[in-house]
């Protein structure tokens, strides 16, 4: 079996166990006469496949072959058996053969959409999944033939030049929009209590709206280029410290077995209060290894040069790098465990410019961690917890401290799929920046409604 055939069928394998027992009720009054009943040897057949031992069964239904070929219920359960064993063609076959002599089967036809889908017949198996959801199928088929789908446009996408792209309409509270402190600055100067007053953390409701477009274009069967635009714009209920973001990039990656490299470039122009703010030029390296279909490896770099419109002291070069680790737990709820490390630095682009070196020129360490649970496959929740230690070159003249800043944040987020293009999301954080500087440590608390729609 070749690479890319044994990767879509551990893929297909671990979706399809749900998706069959779901459909089985749809014809198990025709397969089963009754398990109580003396079993002969399709109900055997039958009840190897339902018991997950595809090679049994594929052994099994090759001793029956010469007898039963030919017979709907054989067929079905030596179909199944064949593609759950990796015979794809033979598979795709005898279950040809189901749907042709019973075109109301839908369990069949299901079996044959996910034959063709592992044999990578894209446009038959997008038919046949159709079809059996022309059927008005109950919700949790429909749930489960979405990945198919989901999988067979990405795979287009590296076949033939597409377009993508989704739009995303947020609201929301923010405990903290300017993230200020308000802790009394006083002691930190020396002075008496109340003697120095900050800006008071200032809590609103927003709304935001942001879009995406991509244009992918294969350039060979391991390679691909891409370009894509982003808008977002985020209105506070105050009116103050509006933020408009707008940006560009250009990807290019290629895959060679299970390593995956992928090069970007991008462009990006912040504003806030609609006035220029900070304007960034970046490079992005990526090198991703798939070990098994449960865990793979990435590791990631990117610099950035950072430019700001009315403050040059904050001008800079920001590299960062780092290794994160993903695996798949095979057990209820499908668990997914993110670990990752990163390590960078941010240099002054100007060392003569004020506070460059005390509030810009820093080392960077960082930690994060992700737990993911899929309750359904429409309905997904995701908890991140997220570490990062910035250290300063240069003492600060007020208040005289090297900066040092540990900021700490803890994410809730849920995602569910409404519909074939409309996703629900709800978003909880809580997020702490404890400054040696005083001025910059503060704490927030967001929480957002996220609709989004996917445009394919």
């Amino acid at each position: 079996m070749h690479d890319n055939q044994l990767s879509n069928f551990k893929f297909f394998s671990l979706v399809s166990n749900r998706v069959r027992s779901t459909l089985l009720v749809l014809s198990l009054s025709t397969l089963l006469p009754s398990i109580a009943i003396a079993q002969n040897p399709l109900e055997q057949l039958t009840l190897l496949n339902r018991a997950g031992a595809p090679a049994q069964a594929y052994a099994f239904a090759l001793e029956l072959l010469p007898q039963w070929e030919g017979e709907p219920a054989f067929d079905l359960q030596y179909g199944v058996a064949a593609v759950d064993s990796g015979f794809f063609s033979e598979g795709i076959f005898a279950l040809e053969r189901v749907t042709m002599n019973e075109p109301a089967n839908d369990y069949a036809r299901l079996e044959l959409a996910r034959a063709y889908f592992a044999a990578q017949e894209d446009e038959r198996a997008r038919a046949e999944f159709e079809r059996v959801l022309a059927a008005n199928p109950p919700d949790e088929v429909r749930e489960n033939i979405r990945p198919y789908l989901d999988t067979i446009s990405a795979r287009e996408s590296r076949r033939r030049a597409v377009w993508r792209g989704s739009f995303d309409f947020k609201t929301g509270y923010d405990s903290n929009i300017n993230a200020s402190t308000d802790d009394d600055l006083s002691a930190l100067l020396g002075l008496p209590p109340g003697s120095v007053t900050s800006a008071t953390p200032q809590e609103d409701s927003y709304a935001s709206i942001a879009g995406m477009l991509v244009y992918s274009k294969p350039l060979s069967a391991n390679s691909d280029f891409s370009f894509s635009t982003n808008a977002n714009h985020r209105e506070n209920a105050s009116g103050d410290l509006s933020q408009t973001t707008a940006g560009a990039s250009l990807g290019y990656s290629y895959r060679n077995g299970s390593n995956a490299y992928n090069l970007g470039l991008m462009a990006n122009h912040f504003m806030l209060d609609n006035s220029p703010y900070r304007d960034m030029l970046g490079l992005n390296l990526s090198w991703k290894h798939t070990a098994s279909a449960q865990t793979s490896m990435t590791v990631f770099g990117s610099a950035s040069d950072l430019i700001y419109d009315d403050n040059p002291g904050k001008d800079s070069l920001f590299f960062m790098g780092g290794l994160s680790i993903q695996h798949l737990f095979e057990a209820r709820y499908r668990p997914s465990l993110t670990v990752g490390v990163s390590a960078g630095f941010e240099d002054a682009s100007n060392d003569d410019a004020p506070g460059a070196l005390q509030n810009t020129e820093r080392d960077i360490v960082g930690a994060n961690v992700a737990l993911g649970l899929s309750f359904t496959p429409n309905v997904q929740m995701t908890t991140t917890l997220r570490a990062q230690r910035s250290e300063y070159k240069e003492e600060l003249v007020l208040p005289p401290v090297l900066r040092e800043d540990t900021n700490l944040s803890a994410t809730v987020a849920f995602n569910w799929r409404v519909a074939d293009a409309w996703f629900v999301g709800l978003e909880a954080l809580v997020a702490e920046n404890d400054s040696t500087a005083g001025f910059t440590s503060y704490q927030r608390e967001q929480i957002s409604l996220t609709a989004r729609y996917l445009m394919r």
